[in-house]
């Protein structure tokens, strides 16, 4: 035992440093998607202005606001914000985020791995998924940071699963699915498309295979529980997406019948930093890693002829998870390549998918475990640490950035660089119709038309405008505004915040006095005299009974959780 865990400390050692090396210091690395800390300084500010759950970006669409958390899965961000919150700098809670991820991708991939193979079984699995050159790829290529969280917890959810199924410590598998499908669920959109009908198939043919269908039901119901936990953010990010341009994002460069794979470009490991074209010449690797592929191609062999020779059950209780990851390993390969196009078009939402290579997610965690089975030859197992040096020397080279840059502003922000700069790098949660790429940083929150008409009446006019209108404002928050209206004469207010069905604006406590305009934002009617503007955020409709339904899940999972163990009939 002291060797198993001495051998699992320097193994895990050995991948966390590789990983996180780059990340030791005080500056950052140039990625694709710079706006993981700007999502975490928007985030934080919601929290700290008391809007929970944080649905709303005061900052983005240029101050005019989006609903960007209500339609982006927000769970890497909530991470990042809990540490920012507690003093850590922007750039700091981003790194801790990777850094957690990380160690929980490799424990669950090692746990499973175990479960499966044995201990070094674990240690293949565990390294071969943690050094996956697909993660290098999110991590200091694309930036991907949801992406990576989201597929650091799959192991976990599989493990588990697999647990409930062979009825072993019940109540803590339950629990340990339910929150790592959560996770998933909560970290990102596409990781869900890509991976749970996966998911589906390797827990049903798994438990098939052993013929315990009262299990895989009950695997079913972890599943359900776990969407009506995330049903708070799943429920309105489906059905209220039609309210913004999120459709656009599947369009132009980002329609997923460019970004098809070669199969050989699967095996070429033509590291670089650039991105993604039609064709062969992608500035950007999809490799697999040669050496995972050779360790799976021993396993088949080795398995194969291990069953022809002792057609044991026991034998064929190895063989079948191993044939469950290989066939899920091949689909997903398939997924990436032009000749699964005809099933692009067939299944609704894969567009929103963008990239089918995006499916290398699972397929690198698939080939992770086929690896780790080599760990039942004898032969092998004796050269276990060779085996695992030549994953890190192959598969660690590509966990470096292309260089080193200065924080600035894009991991130090302030509103006005989110306004001015990062609304045009992020619009897809605006509202539909709007021209956001005119779009400027209005002068002022509220303005009133007898203001703006008179800002724009020529020099030598003769337009005499008499009414004079004064605006206070009281409270300007992610989730509230507040003014105080002082007219002379009957005028109307243009609120710039953008349109969404959560707002509530009033005049007076009359909603009735405030409609909707052409670009987008909010008009209101006021009276001479004094008034009161409320523009409110509120949980309601769709967002309040989704919330319910979370909160009573969650309360369900932690009564379950304090409560005894987990029986259930289908356990009997």
């Amino acid at each position: 035992m002291k060797k198993f865990k001495k051998s699992t400390i320097i193994v895990f050692t050995l991948n966390l440093v590789i990983v996180i090396y780059w990340l030791v210091n005080q500056k950052y690395f140039q990625v694709h998607d710079t706006t993981a800390g700007v999502r975490i300084f928007e985030l934080t500010q919601s929290l700290r202005d008391g809007h929970f759950p944080p649905r709303w970006s005061k900052n983005f669409g240029f101050s005019l606001g989006m609903p960007l958390f209500q339609f982006y899965a927000p769970f890497a961000f909530y991470l990042g914000t809990i540490f920012n919150l507690l003093g850590f700098s922007i750039i700091l809670s981003l790194k801790t985020v990777y850094l957690l991820t990380t160690i929980i991708g490799f424990s669950g991939a090692y746990l499973l791995g175990k479960k499966l193979t044995n201990h070094y079984g674990g240690l293949i699995t565990a390294t071969a998924f943690t050094l996956a050159p697909y993660h290098a790829l999110n991590l200091y290529v694309r930036g991907a940071t949801a992406e990576y969280v989201a597929i650091s917890f799959i192991p976990f959810s599989i493990y588990f699963a697999f647990n409930l199924i062979d009825k072993k410590n019940q109540k803590n598998s339950y629990l340990g699915l339910v929150a790592s499908l959560v996770v998933i669920y909560l970290s990102h959109n596409v990781t869900v498309l890509t991976f749970i009908p996966f998911w589906f198939c390797i827990i049903s043919l798994y438990a098939l295979s052993k013929w315990k269908p009262k299990e895989l039901l009950v695997s079913f119901l972890a599943q359900m529980h776990s969407l009506l936990i995330a049903a708070f953010f799943l429920v309105p990010a489906f059905l209220q997406k039609n309210q913004t341009r999120v459709e656009n994002i599947t369009q132009g460069f980002s329609q997923f019948n460019l970004h098809f794979l070669y199969f050989r470009q699967l095996l070429k490991p033509n590291w670089g930093y650039g991105g993604s074209i039609l064709g062969l010449d992608d500035d950007m690797s999809f490799y697999l890693g040669i050496d995972l592929i050779l360790l799976t191609i021993f396993s088949i062999v080795f398995l194969f002829i291990k069953y022809k020779q002792t057609p044991s059950k026991r034998n064929l209780f190895k063989v079948l998870p191993f044939a469950i990851f290989l066939i899920s390993f091949l689909l997903s390969v398939i997924a990436t390549n032009f000749k699964s196009t005809f099933i692009w078009k067939m299944i609704p939402l894969t567009s929103f998918i963008q990239f089918p290579w995006r499916f290398l997610g699972t397929a690198s965690f698939c080939l992770a475990v086929l690896a780790g089975y080599s760990m039942l030859s004898k032969t092998l197992k004796k050269n276990w640490f060779i085996i695992i040096s030549i994953i890190i020397i192959l598969n660690g080279r590509f966990f470096r950035p292309s260089k080193l840059i200065d924080l600035a502003e894009t991991y130090d922000p302030n509103p006005q660089y989110v306004q001015t700069y990062m609304s045009g790098v992020l619009p897809d949660y605006l509202p539909s119709g709007v021209n956001w790429e005119n779009q400027k940083v209005p002068q002022d929150i509220i303005q009133a038309q007898s203001d703006i008409s008179r800002r724009n009446l020529p020099a030598n006019s003769k337009i005499i405008i008499t009414a004079d209108t004064k605006i206070n404002i009281i409270q300007n928050s992610t989730n509230n505004l507040l003014a105080k209206i002082t007219a002379t004469e009957s005028d109307s207010l243009i609120i710039n915040r953008y349109y969404f069905p959560n707002w509530q604006v009033s005049i007076n406590d009359q909603i009735d006095s405030c409609q909707k305009t052409k670009d987008s934002r909010y008009a209101c009617q006021i009276k001479p005299g004094e008034s009161e503007l409320k523009v409110v955020w509120s949980e309601k409709g769709v967002n309040a009974i989704s919330n319910l339904v979370s909160v009573v899940s969650l309360f369900a999972l932690l009564l379950i959780g304090i409560g005894p163990k987990l029986k259930t009939k289908f356990s009997k």
